[in-house]
């Protein structure tokens, strides 16, 4: 007689452990765990991992391994579970008298070899020295004996203007007319290369003090945001210049000179002198400048220092040097050359100073800080000047600073993060705690299976992992939900708990009762699990139950014509029906009689226009123009709007900013769109289009984001007009905030959106109403104090939410959950005491990524094979009506509805668009 053999849950124990298990995919992780031992442990290799087996029971925890205790003989199962049946020590001595056996959760047996533990050579190996490859210096490059002359062209007068207007000049900035100028060398220019002095001497001095006059008022101009004086300040000092081209000719020609003498000594290879003298090559948007007025090189110590990169740009205001011309940008390339030269010889000290200082390059100076193994001082730069506190915490946690990495790790909310450092520590129940912080996290997101598999996976806690799928089979009826219940079945399972397994059972048979393929999952699953779990008769009963089930749900859909396709999903697992059972559904589906199909019409050659190129990809934001079924796309820095009917493709703004979210006007002249910058800053931009049609920018605000680096912002779709103003919601991590009018008005009218987050949907209509998707509950109330209907959400979006009102308080939603299903859900609150719901689900083979309502109960949905499907719904079914496939290798990101043409626009992820017209 053959027995199965199982674990079952034991009271906990603190007795040391005989041996450990340590899942690994190859032998780095080895040396790691066996240091915690004070004696070297035997090493023997098993199916995914290694056996640890120290010369005496131990009692510390190894990160990472699975604890065992020595059954009898070789036989080695969990510390926290005994095995059964129990094997009298005979038998244990026989099953391992040839190889040595490891029992885990769920009846998987590992083998391995007793007699041949691995060499300690195969797992630990010394570093291997690199040395570079040795080189000798490179040859003197040829230079002249002397230098003549230093000639230059006339600078340009943008150039002059714009430079101006970055800090006030000093009262007399400028040579006076009639000045003579000199070389770097001391020397006089020649006459023929210097600008021309133009006019009388009255003339000259006009045109000097209009000068000085042109800059004072163009800087002031330009610090107080008023344009208007900024440009008649650039336009006075344009015209002094062009009058009398020689004024700028002294301080130009000292300063250019002067860099120039760096750039040569560093290019030559005098290295260590030209960083004395260095300036630093680029601006400090950040801090105020006045006009250097003298040639004079500050001397500067060229040595690292951690304080001279923390104090960058915090030492008050520089000068700024008129001259120079393009030698800026060649002294920026000198720098980054030498900076990768001492990174690539090793000198990342050099590097750092080099890209930090000089550069005013901070990440990069942090980068080669890492890369030098000098991560205290990465992490400080990163943590008090950039701003990054994951990759600060990250390098305290590499140099050795834990606690300040623990700290930056809890206040970022990066709780498994901090429970992986905390176990690789040693404190396990300290580790538990922080990944049970992290599940909750999770669990305040909907995000419940994601919970479980933390707590079960890497907590090791099955406990708390039941619980949190428990409440992922109760909260939704998603594809998330039916996965909680598989979960949860191999839970029950496990713990050997009978009676919450049957409950589960007879839940699933209710709630999985117009969801087929669900329940095909579901139950064939449950009867996978029962083989070894449930007696002979239970499990011969619970057959019995789903069979009847399922040929339920096969009655159903052979009068929809889909009954073929639905039995093979139902009965193809081999593992629980015999291939004859398969053959007889098969065989009962073909015996019915379908519907017969409507005539098919004939597909046109070419069912939609040639692809149109929008913007340069990849896509990141896409909005539909309500009023006038247009487009706006965003992608690559460019906003732009596709006029669809006209067939104009028009450019809405040109930024370096990646644009997350969009909103349009009805008539599309008002585009607003939530921006990331550079500087990491959130930003809500508006742009209006004139009469004339051209888009300009009218103002921004900056959105309060709280302490997460990559925030979700959801951005209201559709602006409304009320009270003469376009209005428009945004909600943030932090709050949610309204606005009216271009210039970003504060909207003190607007109406309660509510303050659970996050927001998916806010939408106001022509009757008054307002309807709200905020976290797991959708509400709709009319122009009124309060909500008076509420509903729990249908699913978890995954992509946008499309959304519509076939009638006066009636929404209709369609969006695809984060399981790639298709969910259409309708809200009726025309009776407020007896609010009503219905919803419907779709799945397909290759997933579903976006959709969106081309009428009331229809849908137009893509799958990620690039398939167009038209769906109309009827009762709790989404039946496919039409279908088309395009050719282009770009995935759809994007739909949007033409009902007047019956068609829909699609959008692809390289920023092409064309138009698809319904077979």
């Amino acid at each position: 007689m053959e027995v199965p053999f199982r674990l079952v849950r034991r009271e906990p124990t603190t007795n040391p452990a005989d041996a450990f298990l340590l899942p690994a995919a190859d032998a780095s992780s080895i040396a790691g765990a066996c240091a915690r031992f004070n004696e070297l442990p035997a090493v023997f290799a098993v199916r995914g991992g290694f056996l640890l087996v120290p010369p005496a029971p131990d009692a510390r925890a190894v990160p990472g391994a699975i604890r065992l205790r020595r059954s009898a003989g070789d036989l080695f199962v969990p510390v926290d579970a005994n095995l059964l049946p129990a094997l009298l020590p005979d038998e244990a001595t026989s099953l391992t008298r040839t190889r040595g056996l490891i029992v885990t959760a769920g009846g998987t047996v590992l083998a391995f070899d007793v007699t041949a533990p691995l060499p300690i050579t195969d797992w630990l190996k010394p570093r291997a020295v690199r040395r570079s490859e040795w080189r000798s210096f490179p040859e003197r490059p040829d230079r002249p004996n002397t230098l003549m002359v230093i000639e230059r062209p006339v600078p340009p007068m943008e150039a002059v203007i714009e430079i101006l207007g970055a800090g006030a000049p000093d009262a007399d900035p400028l040579p006076g007319a009639g000045q003579g100028a000199k070389s770097g060398t001391g020397k006089a220019v020649p006459e023929a290369a210097r600008p021309p002095a133009s006019g009388s001497m009255l003339g000259r001095a006009v045109a000097g003090a209009g000068l000085a006059v042109g800059g004072v008022l163009a800087w002031l101009g330009k610090q107080l945001g008023a344009g208007g004086l900024a440009r008649a300040g650039a336009d006075l000092a344009r015209r002094a210049i062009e009058r009398v081209p020689r004024l700028s000719e002294k301080l130009f020609g000292e300063q250019e000179a002067a860099l120039r003498e760096v750039l040569r000594q560093l290019q030559s290879g005098d290295v260590e002198k030209g960083l004395q003298h260095a300036p630093i090559a680029v601006a400090d948007p950040d801090q105020p400048a006045r006009v250097g007025t003298d040639a004079k090189l500050t001397r500067r110590d060229p040595r690292y220092s951690l304080r001279d990169l923390v104090g960058t740009g915090r030492g008050g205001a520089g000068a700024v040097w008129l001259g120079g011309a393009d030698v800026w940008d060649e002294l920026a390339r000198e720098y980054r050359r030498l900076a990768a030269e001492a990174s690539a010889r090793g000198d990342h000290r050099r590097a750092a100073y080099l890209y930090g200082v000089l550069l005013r390059d901070l990440r990069g100076a942090a980068n080669a800080l890492l890369a030098g193994g000098l991560f205290r001082d990465a992490a400080v730069l990163f943590r008090d000047r950039l701003n990054d506190p994951r990759a600060a915490a990250e390098a305290f946690e590499r140099a050795g600073i834990h606690d300040e990495a623990l700290r930056l790790y809890d206040r970022m909310g990066l709780h498994e993060n901090a429970a992986e450092l905390l176990r690789r520590l040693g404190h396990e129940e300290r580790a538990v705690a922080r990944f049970l912080m992290a599940a909750n996290r999770l669990k305040a997101d909907g995000r419940f299976l994601a919970a479980g598999d933390l707590m079960r996976a890497k907590a090791h806690r099955r406990d708390p992992a039941t619980e949190f799928y428990r409440l992922g089979w109760l909260a939704s009826t998603t594809a998330e939900s039916v996965t909680c219940g598989t979960r949860l079945l191999d839970e029950y399972s496990a713990a050997d708990n009978r009676p919450g397994y049957e409950i589960l059972v007879n839940e699933a048979g209710s709630a999985l009762l117009d969801r087929p393929r669900d329940a095909g999952r579901f139950f064939n699953h449950a009867l996978r699990t029962s083989m070894d779990f449930l007696p002979e008769d239970a499990r011969a009963d619970l057959a019995d139950r789903v069979r009847l089930m399922f040929a339920e749900h096969l009655r159903t859909h052979a009068l929809l014509g889909e009954a073929g396709t639905l039995a093979d999903d139902l009965f193809r697992s081999e593992q629980v029906w015999a291939p004859p059972v398969n053959r007889d559904a098969m065989f009962a589906v073909r015996g019915r009689s379908a519907p017969p199909a409507p005539p098919e019409s004939p597909k046109p050659d070419h069912p939609r226009e040639p692809d149109r190129r929008l913007i340069a990809g990849p896509v990141t934001a896409v909005v539909a123009v309500r009023g006038t079924f247009d487009v706006v796309v965003a992608g690559a820095g460019e906003i732009v709007c596709w006029r669809v009917s006209d067939g104009r493709v028009q450019s809405v703004a040109t930024k370096s900013e990646r644009v997350t979210a969009l909103s349009a006007s009805a008539r599309g002249d008002v585009i607003y769109a939530v921006t990331n910058g550079a500087d990491g800053k959130w930003r809500l931009r508006c742009f209006a289009a004139d009469r004339g049609g051209t888009f300009r920018p009218t103002t921004q605000y900056t959105l309060p984001t709280g302490e997460s680096t990559d925030p979700t912002i959801y951005l209201q779709s559709a602006a409304t007009f009320r009270a003469g103003e376009h209005r428009i919601a945004v909600s943030t991590p932090v709050e949610n905030l309204a606005f009216a009018g271009p210039y970003l008005q504060s909207d003190p009218t607007a109406l309660f959106i509510g303050d659970e987050l996050p927001v998916r949907l806010l939408a106001r209509f022509a009757d008054g109403g307002v309807w709200c998707w905020a976290g797991t509950g959708i509400w709709y109330r009319p122009d009124s104090d309060a909500p008076v209907c509420l509903w729990k959400a249908p699913a978890i979006p995954g992509a946008e939410i499309d959304w519509l009102t076939p009638a006066p308080s009636v929404l209709e939603v369609v969006t695809v959950d984060r399981g790639g299903y298709l969910c259409w859900a309708e809200f009726d609150a025309r009776d407020e005491n007896q609010p009503r719901t219905r919803s419907s689900f779709a799945e397909h083979p290759t997933g579903v990524t976006v959709a969106c309502l081309v009428a009331p109960s229809t849908i137009a949905a893509a799958t990620n094979t690039n398939e167009i499907h038209w769906l109309r719904v009827a009762g709790n079914q989404l039946i496919v009506s039409a279908s088309v496939t395009l050719s282009v290798p770009s995935c759809v990101v994007s739909l949007t509805a033409r009902p007047d043409s019956n068609e829909v626009i699609v959008i692809f992820a390289d920023g092409g668009g064309c138009r698809v017209r319904r077979p």
